[in-house]
């Protein structure tokens, strides 16, 4: 085949050096392995060599060091001290060593730039600059800071209008996660519809490590404080798209209907506890809402796996909101925001979940009494999900769609 022997020379290197734990380690780590698994069986790009990424650190350390500060206030202190003293030091001490990496590359390497750091304040401009030398294909996961200035540094925010500036006008390829997203980078940064690619993030869940023992579960919700049944925001944050105040007012509306479900929130407290701790105290919510904080992967687990529903009122999400995701393949009732990233995720497919309007703690509370009062048919609901869900977005595709952007970033 024409199109098999033309590609054959094909490589692709991601370019990872800048992402150092977290969600994004995640992804990459993630792309990485289906882009090889698929790869041989991708009709276009069938055999073609890959060219190693330089991995990001995992995760995992990461996580265990936000539990450790969160649980231990003398190390937070320490970390905190330690922390103030390294401002004066260059956090980017090997920008130069990857500018350097990426200029000695063979030019027939497509680069795939996966994620692209804000916060350097220009240390990372070389870096970046590097890469936009040769065929290269961008990630952008949403546009975040333009939709939420306040949320961010100025600077930060003028870092990202320069550097997307200049890296999507030089990409040969941009890949984005839904129609949204697509949307608003032709809006906001004038990119050509034609040169971007919409690649659905596939779904990923472990079932092996969703298991646990209904004894383990019991002690590690009792060391939480969290009693069943209750409703799961997975929320990773307070940024303000996360949309705390709004589900504490629709759980105040919950509690005055003579509800007494608990509503629990997971992830990291910041970076406004302080504004929804006092709403939650205005409220008298303080025993019907609990915040984690930071937990391990165990005690993440048994929270999810013994959800009663899961509510997602999130009011932006880039590639759609991972919980709402991990609620549908782990089978559990499910609400979310009617907004068009929520809405795609699942097709606008009603007779797998609920959806309600973000913005409106009267709609999100009917929401979660309607799953709670016809629990059954929210269990039908969410079976049913947990078997479709997979299949509106595989790990094949997605791999496909990102070796094609490749392929094509060849040629252009």
């Amino acid at each position: 085949m024409s199109n098999q022997s033309s590609s054959r020379s094909v490589r692709a290197a991601i370019a990872c050096e800048a992402i150092n734990g977290g969600g994004l380690a995640h992804y990459t780590e993630d792309l990485d392995r289906i882009m090889r698994t698929y790869a041989a069986e991708s009709q276009v790009l069938e055999g073609h060599p890959y060219v190693s990424p330089l991995r990001g650190q995992g995760s995992s350390s990461r996580k265990a060091k936000l539990w450790l500060l969160e649980k231990l206030p003398l190390l937070r202190r320490v970390f905190e001290r330690i922390r103030r003293q390294s401002r004066t030091q260059d956090p980017w001490p090997h920008a130069a060593a990857w500018a350097s990496l990426w200029r000695n590359r063979s030019s027939d390497i497509i680069a795939i730039v996966p994620h692209v750091v804000i916060h350097d304040e220009g240390r990372l401009d070389d870096y970046y600059a590097a890469i936009a030398e040769r065929p290269f294909v961008l990630v952008i996961h949403d546009l975040h800071a333009l939709h939420f200035p306040q949320e961010w540094k100025p600077r930060d925010v003028e870092t990202l209008k320069s550097r997307f500036a200049l890296l999507g006008k030089a990409a040969k390829q941009i890949i984005v996660h839904n129609e949204f997203t697509a949307d608003d980078v032709v809006d906001k940064l004038g990119i050509e519809r034609d040169r971007i690619t919409v690649v659905l993030l596939p779904a990923f869940f472990d079932e092996v490590s969703f298991r646990a023992s209904p004894e383990a579960d019991a002690a590690r919700l009792e060391k939480l404080d969290i009693r069943k049944p209750y409703a799961l925001w997975a929320s990773s944050s307070t940024f303000v798209h996360k949309n705390h105040p709004r589900l504490t007012k629709a759980w105040r509306l919950l509690a005055d209907r003579g509800h007494t479900l608990q509503l629990v929130c997971t992830g990291t407290r910041a970076p406004h506890w302080n504004e929804v701790e006092d709403l939650i105290q205005t409220e008298n919510l303080e025993s019907l809402v609990r915040f984690t904080g930071v937990i391990d992967d165990a005690a993440l687990a048994a929270v999810m796996r013994n959800a009663h529903l899961a509510v997602c009122p999130t009011l932006f999400e880039g590639g759609g909101p991972g919980p709402a995701a991990e609620a549908a393949l782990a089978g559990i009732p499910l609400t979310l925001s009617s907004i068009p990233q929520c809405r795609e995720l699942f097709n606008l497919r009603t007779d797998l979940c609920t959806f309600f309007d973000p913005y409106d703690p009267k709609s999100i509370a009917d929401a979660v009494e309607d799953l709670f009062l016809n629990y059954e048919e929210a269990k039908d609901r969410a079976a049913l999900a947990k078997e479709q869900y997979p299949r509106l977005r595989t790990q094949q595709s997605a791999a496909e769609r990102y070796w094609h952007a490749v392929l094509a970033a060849q040629k252009n």
